[in-house]
C-alpha cells in the first residue's frame, strides 16, 4: 500500500475512552495486544523518526504499518513513575510512584487488570527490578516473567525464547502481552557490528573510550566538575546506538512470530519508551535528573488490527501523552470501564485521518511531566520547567525555534509565562495525592538500584498540599520588635527589642512541640562548603536541636560520605543521627523561606523534626526521627553569629507541630515572585 503522510497541526481531537455513545463493534472481536517497551529509548535515535544513521529496520516496520506521533511526551524521565503514568492513566502527582519506596499501590487499577476482566489472557516479561512485582506491577497479570539477573535486571536473550513461546501458547485465544526491554538502558554494551559501524559515522577515523561509572556521571560529569573530549561523547552515543539496533533485531522477531502463528493481523502492536536519556547535551548523562526534550521526548506507535479503517504510515504532529495510551486501547478494543482515566483516547484522531472521525471535542495539546524537584508544562510550542523549591529561574522555552532548549525567554514572554506557570501551580493543587503506597527495600534492593544509576532515589513522598499557615502563634518579629501573643491571638507585648541573634520563648508550650518560620537571605553562598551555623533551639544554655550548614552527608548505614552543601538537621542528645537537604543549588539571588517543626511523641517512640524550604519537603531526606524524647525546656532560638538582622525577615514562632503535606503553596509561590522581582530589578 502507498505510504501517506498526514501531519496534523495545533489541535489534537480527542475522546475520552468508551467513544461517543454508539456501539463499538470492535467489542466483539478477538483481538490481542502487545505493548513493547524499550527502556530509555530517545525517539531521535531512530530512524523513522528522521535518524539519519541509526538503523532500526523492525521499529520502522512497525511505523509503516501503523500511527506515528511525532510528539508523545513521557510523564516522567525515569522508570517508575513513567510506567506507573503508562499502566493507570494517571499522573506521577497522583498515582505517587515517586521515589523507590513508592511502588504501585493494589488501589490502582491498571490496563492488565481492566483487560483480564474482559477475558484477555495477560502475560508480561520484564528486565528490571523498578517494574517488577516488588513494585506491583504485576497486578493483572496471569503470566509475570520476572526471573531477573542478582543485578536485578537482565538482557533481552534471558526471556527472548519464552516470550515466543508464550505467544505460540496463547494464540487461539485473545491476549495482552507485555514485553520490557532494558536495552538500550546504561550500562551501554558493545554491539558487533553496529557499535563499531556508527564511531566511523561519528568519529571518522578517530576512536574515543567511554567506560565511566554511574557515580562518577552524577556526582562529576552532572555537576559540571569534568567535561568528556568529543572523540569519547562520540563513542558512548555509539554504543547506546547500538543497543538501540541490537535490539531492534529481537522485535523483529516477535513481528514475525506473531506472523508466523497468523495473529499479526488481528494483534495491536503499542511500541513505546518509558523514557529517554541525556548523552551530553545541557551536561548531563542518563536520565531522571531533569524535564528536557532528550529525557521526555518519546517514541509512540500504534498499529491496529488490518480490518480497522485507518491510513497505514501516517504521521501525527500533535502532543499526546503516556497517559492516553491506556484510554485509547480501550476505546479502540471498545472494552469498557468505570474506572476515571486522565488520558484521553486517541481513536478519533487515528480513525480520523481516514476521514471516518466523528463529532468529538477539540481539546488544547498540553502534556505534564515530573521529575523530583522539577514539574513541566507543555503547552502548543511552548514549554516551561520549574523547581520546586525555587533552585534557579523558570525556564521557558520555544520547542518549535528552539528544539536544543538554549534560550530561556521566561522574561522576554512575561504574559505567556505567567499564563503557563499559573497553569501549571494549579495543576499541582488540582492533581494532588495525599497518599502513596509505601514499601520497604532491603540494603541489597537499594544498592542494585544505586548500582543501576538511581542513586538517592529511595524517600517517600508524594505532592500534597499543606494547609498555611501554623496554628498556635506565639511570636513574631515586626519592625525589629518581638511581638508575643497570647492563646487568644492578642498582642501582649510590642516594645522587645530584638537584637537579631537571640529570642527568648514564652515558657509554655514549646517543649513538646513547635514550629518556627522565616525568610532568609544569608551573607554566605549556599553552594559554598564551609560549615556555618544557621540557627539552634536552646534548653538554657544548651541546644537542643540544630540546623547547620556543612559541606558533606554522611550516610552512616552505608559509610558514605557525599560532598557538596547541606543543611544539617539533628538533635544534640543523638549526636550521630542528621538528616541533610542538599541546597547547593537554591539561587542565592533571593531569599529562601525555611519553616522547621518538631513534635515529642513519647518516651518510647522519640519525636519527629520536619524541614521545608521555599515550602517544600526535602525529597531524599524529609524528617528525622529521634529515639528519645527531646528536652522540654526550649525556651530561645539562638542564630548564627555570621547571619545578620537584615538578611532574615518574617520570623514567626509557634506552640503547634505543623501537621503538614509535602509542599505549601502560597510560600512556595512567594518565593518565585521573590525571583521574579529579583531578576527584573536587578536587586
Amino acid at each position: 500500500m502507498k505510504r501517506c503522510l498526514f501531519i496534523l497541526f495545533i489541535a489534537v481531537i480527542l475522546v475520552s475512552a468508551g467513544g461517543c455513545g454508539k456501539k463499538n463493534i470492535n467489542a466483539e472481536k478477538d483481538y490481542n495486544i502487545v505493548l513493547i517497551v524499550a527502556d530509555t529509548l530517545r525517539s531521535d535515535y531512530i530512524s523513522c523518526y528522521g535518524n539519519r544513521w541509526i538503523k532500526t529496520p523492525s521499529i520502522d516496520s512497525i511505523a509503516k504499518d501503523g500511527i506515528l506521533f511525532e510528539n508523545a511526551i513521557s510523564q516522567a524521565s525515569w522508570t517508575l513513575p513513567s510506567h506507573a503514568s503508562l499502566m493507570t492513566s494517571r499522573y506521577p502527582i497522583q498515582h505517587g510512584c515517586l521515589s523507590y519506596n513508592n511502588p504501585l499501590s493494589e488501589k490502582e487499577t491498571t490496563l492488565a487488570e481492566v483487560l483480564k476482566q474482559d477475558n484477555f489472557t495477560t502475560g508480561a516479561f520484564i528486565s528490571t527490578f523498578l517494574v517488577s512485582s516488588k513494585f506491583g506491577f504485576q497486578q493483572g497479570f496471569d503470566t509475570f516473567d520476572e526471573k531477573l539477573d542478582s543485578d536485578f535486571q537482565r538482557p533481552v536473550t534471558e526471556f527472548h525464547a519464552d516470550s515466543l513461546r508464550w505467544i505460540e501458547k496463547k494464540k487461539n485465544g485473545k491476549f495482552f502481552l507485555w514485553l520490557h526491554y532494558f536495552e538500550p538502558h546504561y550500562p551501554y554494551l558493545p554491539h558487533i557490528p553496529f557499535t563499531d559501524d556508527y564511531e566511523k559515522i561519528l568519529n571518522k577515523k578517530v576512536k574515543g573510550t567511554f567506560d565511566r561509572s554511574h557515580e562518577w556521571i552524577k556526582d562529576t560529569y552532572n555537576k559540571k566538575k569534568e567535561d568528556i573530549s568529543e572523540a569519547d561523547t562520540n563513542r558512548m552515543r555509539s554504543l547506546y546506538a547500538g543497543e538501540i539496533s541490537y535490539l531492534d533485531r529481537f522485535i523483529g522477531e516477535v513481528i514475525s512470530k506473531l506472523k508466523e502463528e497468523g495473529v499479526y493481523d488481528k494483534t495491536l502492536i503499542i511500541f513505546t519508551s518509558d523514557h529517554g536519556e541525556m548523552l551530553g547535551e545541557h551536561h548531563l548523562i542518563e536520565h531522571g535528573e531533569s524535564l528536557y526534550q532528550e529525557e521526555i521526548h518519546v517514541p509512540l506507535i500504534i498499529k491496529l488490527p488490518a480490518d480497522m479503517k485507518y491510513t497505514h504510515g501516517a504521521r501525527i504532529n500533535g502532543i499526546v501523552e503516556h497517559v492516553d495510551v491506556m484510554p485509547t486501547l480501550l476505546d479502540l478494543l471498545g472494552v469498557k470501564s468505570n474506572i476515571k482515566l486522565e488520558g484521553k483516547s486517541l481513536r478519533s484522531l487515528i480513525l480520523g485521518i481516514s476521514g471516518i472521525s466523528e463529532n468529538n471535542a477539540i481539546v488544547k495539546p498540553i502534556a505534564h511531566s515530573e521529575v523530583h524537584n522539577y514539574k513541566s508544562l507543555i503547552s502548543g510550542n511552548l514549554k516551561l520547567i520549574m523547581s520546586l523549591p525555587v533552585l534557579d529561574t523558570p525556564m521557558l522555552f520555544d520547542i518549535n525555534k528552539d528544539p536544543e532548549e538554549k534560550n530561556n525567554i521566561y522574561y522576554e514572554e512575561k504574559e505567556k509565562a505567567k499564563e503557563m506557570k499559573n497553569g501549571l501551580l494549579d495543576w499541582v493543587m488540582a492533581m494532588n495525592n495525599p497518599a502513596p503506597a509505601k514499601t520497604r527495600l532491603t540494603r541489597e534492593e537499594e544498592d542494585k538500584l544505586k548500582s543501576l544509576g538511581y542513586i538517592n532515589a529511595g524517600v517517600s513522598r508524594t505532592l500534597n498540599i499543606s494547609v498555611y499557615p501554623p496554628s498556635g502563634l506565639t511570636a513574631e518579629v515586626r519592625d525589629g520588635n518581638i511581638l508575643r501573643y497570647l492563646s487568644g491571638g492578642k498582642i501582649q507585648m510590642k516594645e522587645e527589642k530584638w537584637n537579631g541573634t537571640e529570642i527568648q520563648l514564652t515558657p509554655d508550650g514549646h517543649g513538646k512541640e513547635g514550629t518556627v518560620e522565616f525568610w532568609f537571605k544569608p551573607a554566605w553562598e549556599w553552594n559554598k562548603s564551609d560549615k556555618v551555623k544557621v540557627f539552634s533551639l536552646n534548653a538554657g544554655k544548651s541546644s537542643v536541636i540544630n540546623v547547620d550548614k556543612v559541606g558533606e552527608a554522611l550516610d552512616t548505614n552505608e559509610g558514605k560520605v557525599y560532598r557538596g552543601s547541606f543543611l544539617r538537621v539533628g538533635v544534640s542528645s543523638e549526636s550521630d543521627r542528621f538528616v541533610y537537604y542538599d541546597v547547593s543549588r537554591l539561587s542565592d539571588n533571593i531569599p529562601h523561606h525555611i519553616l522547621l517543626t518538631w513534635k515529642n511523641i513519647s518516651a518510647q517512640e522519640g519525636g519527629r523534626i520536619l524541614l521545608f524550604i521555599d515550602g517544600t519537603k526535602d525529597e531524599f531526606s524529609p524528617e528525622l526521627k529521634f529515639t528519645a524524647p527531646l528536652n522540654e525546656g526550649i525556651n530561645s532560638i539562638t542564630f548564627g553569629d555570621g547571619n545578620k538582622r537584615e538578611s532574615m525577615g518574617n520570623l514567626k514562632i509557634y506552640r503547634n507541630f505543623y501537621e503538614s503535606g509535602s509542599i505549601i503553596m502560597q510560600v512556595y509561590r512567594k518565593a518565585l515572585e521573590y525571583e521574579e522581582t529579583t531578576h527584573e530589578t536587578g536587586k
